[in-house]
């Protein structure tokens, strides 16, 4: 599970981030969702969604 594996990351993440996360980990799990289809579950803006998951890809918690 991707929260259990960056467990130690959590704290460096920004609220948005921690949010696209816990949705990866727990509606998503196993899956490789689109920028959109997250948007519409997390109900967020797209570019909102995307900025999050870049910084994700950068920390490391996403490939």
């Amino acid at each position: 599970n991707i929260l259990v594996k960056n467990i130690r990351k959590l704290p460096e993440l920004t609220n948005t981030e921690r949010g696209i996360v816990c949705l990866l980990g727990t509606v998503f799990d196993g899956e490789e969702p689109s920028i959109s289809k997250i948007a519409l579950k997390a109900r967020m803006d797209y570019r909102v969604v995307e900025k999050a998951i870049r910084g994700l890809r950068e920390k490391g918690i996403i490939e």
